[in-house]
């Protein structure tokens, strides 16, 4: 399951929604208010609060995070952390949807 989470109003949020609604992927979404806690929990996680953010989850379980990073020196790497939760930091919207199709 794929699940967004986006703040209201974004368009980089809408656009992929848009997206992958085009491309009659299934998703779900969570908007993100202030203290949203699976937001602040995952932006704690990944060190960064730029949006959306795709959670891939597996068994009721989070497997991937994907999301565009302020650290381009982070882009492309595959980052496990202890729980086993594999964090993917992108450079684009379309870098994005790459990960969460593929």
């Amino acid at each position: 399951m794929i699940k967004l989470l986006v703040l209201d109003g974004c368009k980089r949020c809408e656009g992929l929604k848009k997206e992958l609604n085009k491309r009659e992927i299934y998703f779900q979404y969570e908007i993100c208010k202030s203290n949203t806690a699976i937001c602040d929990t995952i932006e704690d996680m990944i060190d960064c609060s730029n949006y959306p953010i795709a959670l891939l989850i597996e068994s009721n379980k989070i497997h991937k995070v994907v999301y565009i990073t302020d650290n381009y020196d982070d882009v492309g790497k595959k980052i496990r952390l202890d729980n086993g939760v594999m964090l993917l930091p992108v450079y684009s919207i379309d870098q994005l949807i790459n990960s969460i199709i593929n």
